[in-house]
């Protein structure tokens, strides 16, 4: 029982923004008391590259996401079988942790 691969192919789509480890205050017309602290983080610059995904991987400042398609098509001795494989990887900005979604046919 051999398998052979008859086709193969990878879609990747890259979604990454990095932003300002500051914020302004100097406008702040509540007072202090009555401020919410969640701070909304503001962008600096985004862009579509796997090298800015990769160098900022482990970056809590960026937040980069990784979509994915793979198709692939294999011979066994009796069958040819058609598989498919979806899934994404994004950390938005300020999370210590990933969302990891998979699916497979």
């Amino acid at each position: 029982m051999t398998k052979k691969n008859l086709y193969k192919k990878e879609f990747k789509k890259f979604d990454n923004i990095q932003f300002r480890d500051y914020n302004n205050f100097d406008n702040l017309l509540v007072h202090p008391d009555d401020f919410d602290f969640k701070f909304k983080f503001k962008s600096l610059k985004s862009n579509h590259d796997e090298n800015f995904f990769i160098e900022n991987y482990g970056n809590p400042l960026c937040s980069i996401k990784k979509n994915y398609f793979s198709i692939i098509v294999e011979q066994n001795e009796f069958k040819v079988s058609l598989k498919y494989f979806v899934g994404s990887r994004e950390r938005k900005v300020g999370e210590p942790y990933f969302r990891i979604k998979k699916s497979s046919k």
